[in-house]
């Protein structure tokens, strides 16, 4: 889990100028989400962006002050967190991070219906994470289905299986009823009717 402290650039300008407001910030890969609070005393945090939301993560123009240690993370909307780390080493670690989680992320289409408002904010942030699991839910659903579907198929083609090897076994057990009736027909059983029919012809 990667963490610690950011700079975040205020969205709101206070006599014109954009602050810089220092959070704490979790990669909670486990559940795909960046969350940021207002220290590490704090158990609440102030937002939660999903990783669903995130479409890219950038480096910001050379010209602007402490570039090297600054990056944008691009969301769903057009929203922009522009974050500032205390380092450059410290920049790549969290780029990184969060490109890995990009790759992983699912059910974007979820996020997209929220790209309208401040979806990080906690009340519409829950809503998005029930759909999410809702989202979960149908899929593991799904699978189980599919899983269980093959399942069925593999027993039903065993079964054929069987009853094809079975019925190759068959032609042994008609050879030897073809092998009873040539010895009944040797019997003489054939002969004697024949012979029979003569005499009524004869008669």
């Amino acid at each position: 889990m990667c963490q610690g402290f950011l700079w975040r650039k205020s969205t709101r300008a206070f006599l014109g100028k954009h602050f810089w407001q220092k959070r704490y910030f979790r990669l909670e890969q486990d559940i795909g989400t960046m969350d940021y609070y207002r220290s590490t005393k704090n158990k609440i945090p102030l937002g939660v962006i999903p990783v669903q939301a995130i479409i890219s993560v950038e480096d910001v123009d050379d010209s602007k002050k402490f570039s090297s240690q600054r990056f944008e993370v691009h969301l769903e909307g057009n929203w922009v967190f522009e974050l500032r780390a205390s380092s450059r080493a410290d920049k790549e670690r969290w780029v990184l991070a969060i490109q890995e989680m990009i790759q992983k992320s699912d059910f974007r289409h979820v996020v997209e219906k929220f790209r309208e408002v401040k979806f990080w904010k906690l009340d519409c942030s829950k809503k998005i994470q029930h759909k999410l699991a809702m989202e979960r839910k149908k899929a593991y659903r799904a699978t189980e289905a599919d899983r269980r579907s093959e399942s069925q198929h593999q027993s039903r083609r065993s079964r054929l299986c069987m009853n094809v090897q079975a019925a190759m076994k068959m032609p042994g057990t008609s050879r030897r009823k073809k092998k009873k009736s040539k010895s009944w027909y040797e019997s003489g059983y054939v002969e004697k009717e024949r012979n029979a029919m003569m005499v009524i012809q004869q008669g």
